[in-house]
């Protein structure tokens, strides 16, 4: 990802909300979910319509002979949207496009509409806090915040906010320094 850009949702490129399975088997390619209709792989954020829990990963094209739901999703989506092995669940794919910063809007009080930079998301509580702690032993203002539930919940690491796009992005750029190159702006 280049300086002065992230990844912001397009819903107008693609949206497909529709029951999900994972099968229960674990999966290779980190997290991504299929659907019969997809002609081209696209980078998506996969979200579990029911709590807002989300994970950025690949849409695939599926089989449409198998059975069950229109969206198979792999293992690793799967435990990040704490979702159970054979118990379907009403998830929203959207695609990802890169959006230069000066174009993202700006809300009523002036600041950035998203303010915050996730710097990364963990399967503990314990892990976010400390890389929370890094950020701040570096002059960051992080917080954790928990996502999901089902008992597979996960913890993002938010840095900000910020009051302006400069500061934004010099957050995302000290935070990329710091190791976390798939840092990306979102509202909270």
């Amino acid at each position: 990802m280049s300086t002065g850009e992230s990844e912001v949702e397009a819903p107008d490129v693609l949206e497909i909300t529709a029951e999900a399975l994972w099968d229960g088997r674990p999966s290779l390619g980190g997290a991504w979910v299929a659907h019969p209709d997809v002609e081209d792989p696209e980078r998506v954020r996969i979200v579990r319509t029911s709590d807002g829990t989300a994970v950025d990963g690949a849409l695939f094209r599926r089989e449409r002979e198998l059975p069950g739901p229109p969206l198979q999703v792999s293992s690793e989506a799967a435990e990040s949207l704490g979702l159970l092995a054979g118990q379907p669940a009403e998830l929203r794919v959207v695609a990802l496009r890169e959006a230069e910063t000066d174009v993202v809007a700006l809300t009523q009080a002036g600041g950035p509409e998203r303010p915050y930079v996730q710097a990364a998301t963990f399967p503990s509580a314990g892990e976010a806090e400390a890389a929370a702690e890094d950020f701040r032993a570096e002059g960051l203002r992080a917080e954790v915040r928990r996502r999901g539930g089902n008992g597979r919940p996960t913890w993002r690491v938010l840095v900000g906010p910020a009051t302006d796009e400069a500061a934004r992005e010099a957050a995302r750029e000290r935070v990329v320094t710091l190791g976390y190159g798939d840092a990306y702006f979102v509202a909270e």
